[in-house]
């Protein structure tokens, strides 16, 4: 028998750990596999939010780099429509401030004569505005280069856009001829109507005279601007509107400046100028269609007007808010022109000079009606884009109102030698400021408008727009505020219209691009089906 047989557990020390040894090393086991277990829950945890960080880092930074794209794309698309669009917007407004500029250099009888004149022409040519307008959608509507077109479709529309052409081309050159005859017949009771005194009647009857011999070139010059603009071609009006601006440039000064022939100078150089671009714009047509890269260019007959009924829907509502405009244009020349010479002379400089820089922003508003209808099945894209051409509208009327600014206070001897004329057009900052940044916002609100299907109530906005403009004038006369009271008015009228767009979008703001954005089940300006 082993010597320690017969020992208790408790009194044999050797026993006693072996037999206590196990219990003890098991809970010390399990303590340990314990805290590694909570330890590796923490780590895996830890890893979890690390990784799910990450994911939440690489997320943003996605999203930001798409949002950054998105508005570079659209800032893209905006720029590729405006940019060469601004040369063919600006041409005829250009046209207006060389002649301005020439003339004041020469006479201030002369330059004040010129302003009649401006609102008459403005008007004529605005009032046919559309004719570019429709011609660019129904022929970017029935665009041949579509894709997913069958060949059967594309002759149709080929065939449909050729006459289309050929009969807004027809009908462009009968209205200019129009226009002359128009003009001819009633020019001295219209200078008259515009507040033309008996001392400026004679040169500017003159000036009215010869200019409207380009009536017909500057129909045809619209009609064909939309049918390059319908072709997504927006680089060749901006060219030949550059060489037209060069020409009658080069033409004023020679005639104007150089053989002082004054207000007979400047309208000589204006339908020589129109008719170049005119030729320029019909050869130019004639070679791509020739090369199968445009619509072609042939006499498809006598205009029908049942050809033209698809124009009438849009036409007769763009029209309406082009004549309350101009009416407005020419009530405010008519009260300046009544003050007297040197008064109307300021108000000419002042109104050729806002007038050009109000077609800057134009651009954008063409192409928020282009953009905008093009994603209107878009809505947030096209809510981006209202964003952005109303950002893009503020920026430009804050920098042109700094530029008009500039002009009328540093360099008015640009447009006059006239010291009293240039002392009363420094009077007129704060008004000409005031216009030009409310007309630039304006601008915006009536391109999206078109674009969005939602331009119903433009008409109504510049009728009223109108109508407090007179009022306002009404009340200046009484008061006797002179040709700065005549300004204010004009702020009065953009001021007007911008608030009746906002209480337009208030009211359908379901429908608004600005809103909820559910465009109406009428495509009002689509033409076609």
């Amino acid at each position: 028998m082993p010597h320690n047989a017969g020992i208790s557990p408790q009194l044999n020390p050797k026993a006693r750990d072996r037999s206590c040894s196990p219990p003890n090393l098991n809970r010390d086991n399990t303590e340990l596999t314990d805290v590694t277990v909570v330890s590796g829950f923490h780590a895996a945890k830890r890893r979890r939010r690390d990784v799910d960080g990450n994911h939440q880092v690489i997320a943003d930074s996605a999203r930001k780099k798409q949002a950054s794209h998105t508005s570079l794309s659209d800032l893209v698309d905006v720029a590729s429509l405006a940019v060469p669009s601004l040369g063919a917007v600006l041409a005829d407004p250009l046209i207006s401030l060389v002649d301005t500029a020439c003339v004041g250099q020469v006479s201030s009888l002369q330059l004040a004569s010129l302003g009649p004149n401006t609102a008459i022409f403005n008007l004529i040519f605005q009032v046919f505005a559309f004719l570019s307008v429709t011609t660019t959608n129904v022929l970017a509507t029935n665009s041949i280069q579509a894709p997913g077109i069958s060949d059967k479709e594309r002759k149709r529309r080929l065939a449909f856009s050729e006459m289309m052409l050929s009969y807004t081309l027809c009908v462009a050159m009968m209205l200019g001829l129009c226009i002359i005859v128009f003009l001819e017949a009633v020019g001295p009771w219209l200078l008259t109507l515009v507040g033309s005194s008996a001392d400026i009647l004679g040169p500017a009857l003159q000036y009215l005279r010869i200019r409207a011999t380009a009536s017909p070139a500057v129909m045809l010059v619209m009609v064909a601007q939309g049918a390059c603009f319908g072709q997504q071609d927006a680089w060749t009006p901006l060219k030949v509107a550059s060489a037209v601006a060069i020409i009658n440039l080069a033409g004023d000064y020679y005639l104007i400046i150089q053989r002082g022939l004054g207000v007979i100078g400047a309208g000589i150089t204006c339908p020589v100028a129109q008719y170049f671009g005119a030729i320029v714009f019909i050869i130019y047509l004639q070679r791509m269609g020739r090369r199968d890269k445009g619509i072609p260019l042939s006499w498809q007959g006598w205009p029908r007007l049942v050809a033209f009924r698809p124009y009438l829907g849009v036409a007769t509502t763009l029209l309406a808010r082009t004549l309350f405009t101009m009416c407005s244009y020419t009530s405010i020349t008519a009260a300046a022109t009544s003050l007297g010479t040197p008064e109307a002379a300021a108000h000419q400089v002042t109104l050729q000079l806002f007038w050009f820089l109000s077609f800057v922003p134009e651009p954008l508003s063409m192409a928020a009606q282009s953009l905008v209808a093009r994603d209107s099945s878009d809505p947030a894209r096209v809510k981006r884009l209202t964003h952005l051409l109303l950002k893009l509208g503020l920026f430009a009327g804050i920098v042109l109102a700094a530029l008009v600014a500039f002009i009328m206070i540093k360099l008015p001897w640009l447009f006059t030698s006239d010291a009293a004329v240039a002392a009363d057009v420094g009077q007129l900052v704060a008004q000409a400021m005031c216009s030009t940044l409310i007309c630039s916002i304006v601008m915006m609100f009536d391109g999206i408008s078109i674009g969005s299907g939602d331009f119903r109530h433009l008409p109504q906005t510049n009728l009223l727009g109108w109508l407090v403009t007179g009022a306002s004038l009404v009340v200046g006369r009484r008061l006797k505020g002179g040709l700065g009271s005549v300004w204010w008015s004009l702020s009065l009228f953009f001021a007007t219209r911008l608030l009746w767009h906002l209480v337009h979008i208030y009211k359908h703001w379901t429908t608004s691009a600005f809103g909820i954005y559910q465009r109406p089940g009428h495509q009002e300006v689509q033409w076609l089906a």
